[in-house]
Formats: C-alpha cells, structure tokens, sequence
C-alpha cells in the first residue's frame, strides 16, 4: 500500500492577509531558500489522511479524505513509500499512535502535526519525510532552547539538533558567521 505525505500551507487564520504572508514565507523559505516553511501535515494510506492536533482530552490524532483537510490550503503530495503492513497490523499501528499521541500532548514547536507525520512514517516502514517539512519550527524551537541555557551557541547546535534540521541550523550559522571550530563573540 502506497504511503503518501500530504502537505499543507497553514492558512487557517480569518485574517486573509495573514494567510497570503504564510503562503509567502512558505514560498520564499522552501521553495526559494529550501529551508522549509509553516506547514501542516497528514499521512495518507489506504484511502485515509492521519494527522495531529490538539485536543483537551482523548487523542489528537485524527483522519480525513486526503488532501481534503479543510483547515489548510493543499499544497503537495509527497509519495514516502510502500508500506509493508497488512490492514489488520496497520490499523493496530494507528491505535497504538493514538494512544501515543494524546491531544493535549500537542506542542507548536517540538510535538505537531508534522512530528507525528514522521513517526507515523516511520511507524508504517516508510520514509523518511523530508527534512524541510520541520525545518521551520526546528530552528524555532532550538532558538528559544537557547536563549534558556547558558551554553554557547555553537556548543548547542553541535549537541542538540536532530537531523531533521541540521540543513537549516548551517544557514543560521553561516548567516551569523560561525563555524562549528569557532565560539561566537560573547
């Protein structure tokens, strides 16, 4: 069974003016800079999209009719692969997401919808989806780790940076002038 990644602009403000800048910064970050963007996420098999979400109580973890989450403008399917799970065992995986994945366990930067993608990915024997997916909300949330410690930047993007954004934290260091033999001036 083919496995899908559906990707989505975030375009679920009232504000049309906010959603036209997301669609921008969406653009000039992946597709100029392939650096990723602000993204939504679900995972497409057998007919079904999964994703995750908040929620006070219970899972967050949901379906609709793929590409068809109408929170979202669709922006592109991306093919991950063949899944080798039969339906019986496929559907014990998604339960077991949903367990894993509680809704108020739901976290902008460090646990959303495109984490869950990943591991839902990785869950199904496919993948993995492509590094720019998080990119964006990687680098956020690594930002705001740091200004709450007291280690260099340097010392920390070299420790705690997950592969799944190491292209975006070498532009961040490449556009302040670091390199990974070098300490930042203090």
């Amino acid at each position: 069974t083919l496995v899908t990644l559906q990707v989505y602009d975030v375009t679920n403000s009232v504000s049309e003016r906010t959603n036209s800048l997301i669609v921008g910064v969406n653009v000039l970050f992946k597709d100029t800079m392939s650096l990723g963007g602000v993204f939504h996420c679900g995972v497409e098999v057998n007919n079904h999209e999964w994703s995750f979400g908040y929620c006070e109580r219970g899972s967050g973890v949901y379906n609709c009719r793929p590409m068809c989450n109408s929170m979202y403008t669709h922006r592109e399917s991306i093919p991950v692969g063949i899944t080798p799970l039969s339906p019986t065992r496929l559907r014990a995986v998604i339960a077991e997401l949903q367990e894993e994945w509680p809704g108020h366990s739901y976290d902008l930067l460090a646990r959303n919808c495109n984490h869950f993608s990943g591991a839902m990915v990785e869950a199904l024997g496919c993948g993995p989806i492509p590094d720019w997916v998080n990119a964006l909300p990687n680098l956020a949330d690594s930002l705001l780790t740091l200004s709450a410690t007291a280690s260099t930047p340097v010392q920390y993007f070299g420790t705690r940076l997950s592969d799944s954004y190491i292209s975006a934290s070498s532009w961040f260091s490449e556009m302040v002038g670091w390199t990974n033999e070098e300490e930042p001036d203090r």
